[in-house]
């Protein structure tokens, strides 16, 4: 038998529920922080050579402040002038009930990329090595109330004639 709260009459076992959005949107934030922290990274997406890899200069103060400030976004949007570039873009998708206490959900790492800078030493798009960095950084990894991320897939993304993709897409589930 159910027991229910007087107050509310919601089941006494949903109530560790009652953050379950708010922990998965949490979750952003550490993946900024990951991102951050992951010095080809922010190389990926603040150098535009061509051998930006092979640069051994350290990361600057200033080159992770750029990624939070412009370069890793959680907002699904991209400026017309800031389509100069990469940009990571991380967003929470799909949100499925687990039944009473927990929920499944997808992250999207949409990678963005100028024309301009899309090509590396060795003919390697930058995308790939920065989907390369996101999936080993995430895959089969535990955050906040939830684990592990599961790689999915990607697809192609066509911003307009300058800015090209990938989204990536990492399943979690159990918050």
């Amino acid at each position: 038998m159910a027991l229910y709260q007087g107050e509310n009459q919601k089941m006494t076992g949903s109530a560790n529920s009652t953050n379950r959005f708010i922990s998965g949107a949490e979750n952003l934030q550490k993946i900024a922080d990951r991102i951050v922290r992951n010095d080809d990274l922010c190389k990926l997406l603040t150098r535009y050579n061509q051998n930006v890899l092979d640069d051994k200069t350290p990361v600057t103060n200033a080159e992770r402040k750029e990624l939070l400030t412009s370069r890793i976004k959680t907002v699904p949007v991209l400026e017309k002038e800031q389509e100069i570039g990469a940009y990571i873009i991380v967003s929470i998708g799909t949100v499925t009930s687990l039944g009473t206490t927990g929920l499944n959900y997808n992250i999207t790492f949409d990678i963005l990329c100028n024309s301009d800078i899309w090509s590396l030493n060795g003919y390697i798009p930058r995308p790939y090595y920065i989907m390369n960095e996101i999936d080993s950084m995430f895959h089969d990894t535990k955050m906040k109330g939830i684990g592990p991320m599961t790689f999915m897939g990607a697809a192609p993304i066509k911003i307009n004639e300058k800015m090209f993709g990938y989204t990536m897409l990492f399943n979690v589930g159990d918050i």
